[in-house]
């Protein structure tokens, strides 16, 4: 093979394995995100809705006293 066509050939690889190398960074930042805005990460969906309602109340008793 002609020494210019191996240069030419060991470029491409070196570029093949530099996207595939990005493409897995890609992957695993995607997937790592998704998990993380999953409503099942840290708490159960079912929590925020209670926590919403106890701020809520909380505001209510400062805001009208005679609302306890």
């Amino acid at each position: 093979m002609h020494p210019q066509l191996t240069l030419i050939v060991a470029e491409q690889h070196v570029a093949d394995l530099r996207r595939s190398a990005d493409h897995d960074r890609l992957v695993q930042a995607a997937t790592t995100a998704s998990r993380s805005d999953a409503p099942t990460a840290g708490r159960p969906a079912a929590a925020a809705p209670v926590t919403l309602i106890r701020r809520l109340r909380r505001r209510l008793a400062q805001t009208h006293p005679a609302a306890r």
